[in-house]
């Protein structure tokens, strides 16, 4: 909720923000914003390990309304699929 409620405050005139923290926190954020019928959500469900990167955008495209509806999960990477 605290990291929610940071984004929200966020001013209207910002395009993006990076929100890095530790988890629980950051995975639960992410799985609780994203649409579940995305592609990729099973595997954010599944887990977030050190290092991954959920990119989330919000259809309304108003800071202070997110979480009122779920977002575009558009990526999720790992670590792990960046290893060649």
């Amino acid at each position: 909720n605290e990291i929610l409620s940071v984004l929200q405050d966020i001013d209207e005139a910002t395009a993006s923000a990076l929100v890095i923290g530790h988890n629980l926190g950051i995975h639960e954020l992410a799985c609780a914003l994203a649409a579940a019928d995305e592609a990729l959500y099973p595997q954010l469900l599944e887990k977030y390990p050190t290092g991954a990167l959920a990119v989330l955008s919000d259809p309304a495209g108003k800071w202070h309304s997110i979480g009122a509806t779920r977002m575009v999960l558009s990526a999720f990477d790992q670590p792990r699929a960046l290893v060649g």
